[in-house]
């Protein structure tokens, strides 16, 4: 069977991940959807079937030739979900009201999140999973230019709103240099501080947490800002929007001498709004798992069980923990060291152990016994082009931070928005996944530095400390003898 990779990173759960994909069918987007979710060790591992995948993308792009307006019609549509979901969250799974609920209750709020994360990712997700090299295919072919086509696609198509990492940095400088312009002697007590706080907190979490960014934490990050001189935070300030400006005066220097219709300008419009979409999910589903952890954590109160097992508990199973007050700790510890959930039009058939190893044999599903020591490089997707030569370093999540050294090549699944720090300091960027409309292919054309995003194994075939060297002018990563 021919997969296409989509995820491949050290995640170990299997709710909520799989329901992105509950109510994907014929109906919803236009084709039958199946797919295996592996995970190996706790790594997860997500794959498409390519048949279904390249007929979503072909079903998604015919929609946006039709309507122009279909993508961004979707990003209203999943900002308004988004508040509703995230208002639902805030009111009503909070650890406190959460212990007042009695057992039934306590499953009907489990399946109350579920529906607002089913209709958010129904919304959100197909655009940027599905659509992005369906519609990059048909660009290139509208670019009618084979002169540094790659790089012309990349531009276009690099979102001129700010990330919500980038949000937050601006923030920070601009509350730094108040508090340095009106010399406030203690910021807490300002109230820009706990708007701060209360605005970002959850970004560190990432899927299961349980890291959040507290008080203290933010205090760190200003007390290191205002120590440096006003014109620098100014200047920092200032060039992070300015990029933003310069790449839309690029764009539309590029869009005239390239003299684009109408037509094929809105489509690069629509190609940017999937990386918005995507940073949305990110932000929507990032901040909304604090509180589905929640629910989790009452669970394991109740059930005398680890909050940490219910990643790996289907919503249909948990009544019935809650119920017999049953141990999962053995079943999460299956499911952890290799599990493998076909869905199939919104069915889930769970396979563990042998029956998973059987059907990753059969099916060409890659497991973490696959060998990788006679492979010497690696080829992707271009996010970023440019030459790099420097030592390997395997990160698997932010905890690597202040171990990160200047020059190295970072080599991970996926980057995430606390991993712009690394990404500053690092010679170049090499990831499992992506496209060119992922965080990793965004935040390196914005620092100026190389990037080559799906190579499915890079993080598999290099080891620390190895000699590499990156050629993201050919999207290709090789150790150097």
């Amino acid at each position: 069977m021919e997969w296409y990779h989509f995820r491949k990173r050290y995640l170990p759960a299997i709710s909520p991940i799989i329901y992105y994909f509950a109510k994907y069918d014929k109906k919803t987007i236009g084709t039958n959807h199946y797919q295996a979710y592996l995970i190996d060790k706790g790594f997860e591992h997500q794959l498409i079937r390519k048949r279904e995948y390249d007929r979503t993308g072909s079903y998604l792009l015919n929609r946006l030739l039709k309507d122009k307006n279909f993508v961004k019609m979707s990003l209203i549509q999943s900002r308004k979900i988004k508040k509703q979901f995230l208002s639902f969250c805030k009111k009503d799974l909070i650890p406190k009201k959460l212990e007042s609920r009695s057992d039934s209750q306590l499953i009907s709020l489990l399946y109350k999140y579920f529906d607002f994360f089913n209709k958010f990712s129904l919304v959100n997700v197909p655009n940027w999973v599905f659509l992005p090299d369906a519609l990059g295919s048909y660009l290139m072919k509208e670019l009618k230019t084979e002169k540094d086509a790659e790089s012309i696609l990349a531009t276009l198509s690099t979102p001129t709103d700010l990330v919500y990492s980038r949000r937050e940095e601006i923030d920070l400088l601009a509350f730094a240099i108040k508090v340095k312009q009106k010399n406030i002697k203690d910021f807490r007590k300002d109230p820009g501080f706990s708007i701060l706080v209360k605005r970002y907190y959850w970004i560190p979490f990432d899927q299961i947490g349980p890291k959040i960014w507290t008080t203290q934490d933010f205090k760190e990050k200003l007390d290191l800002l205002v120590k440096k001189d006003l014109d620098s935070l100014k200047k920092t300030r200032q060039d992070i929007l300015d990029y933003q400006k310069q790449l839309i005066v690029k764009q539309k220097n590029i869009a005239k001498q390239l003299n684009l219709s109408k037509k094929t300008a809105s489509l690069f419009n629509a190609l940017r709004d999937t990386a918005i979409l995507q940073d949305e999910k990110k932000e929507t589903n990032t901040e909304s798992q604090i509180f589905l952890q929640n629910i989790f954590k009452e669970l394991a109160k109740r059930t005398s069980n680890d909050y940490s097992d219910f990643y790996f508990i289907f919503n249909e199973e948990a009544e019935d923990i809650l119920a017999e007050k049953k141990n999962i700790k053995q079943v999460a510890k299956q499911r952890y060291d290799l599990s493998i959930t076909v869905i199939e039009n919104g069915k889930f058939t769970l396979l563990v152990g042998d029956k998973a190893r059987e059907y990753a044999r059969k099916n060409n599903v890659p497991l973490s016994t696959d060998k990788t020591e006679d492979i010497n490089e690696v080829k992707g997707t271009i996010g970023s082009k440019g030459y790099a030569k420097g030592k390997a370093r395997i990160v698997r999540n932010d905890s690597a931070t202040k171990e990160f050294k200047q020059g190295e090549i970072l080599i991970t699944g996926m980057t995430t928005p606390d991993f712009v720090p690394m990404m500053k300091k690092a010679a170049a960027i090499i990831t499992d996944e992506g496209g060119i409309t992922c965080h990793a292919a965004i935040v390196a054309r914005e620092l100026k530095i190389p990037c080559i995003i799906g190579t499915f194994s890079a993080t598999k075939v290099f080891k620390d400390g190895e000699l590499i060297e990156v050629d993201a002018n050919k999207g290709v990563v090789r150790k150097v003898k």
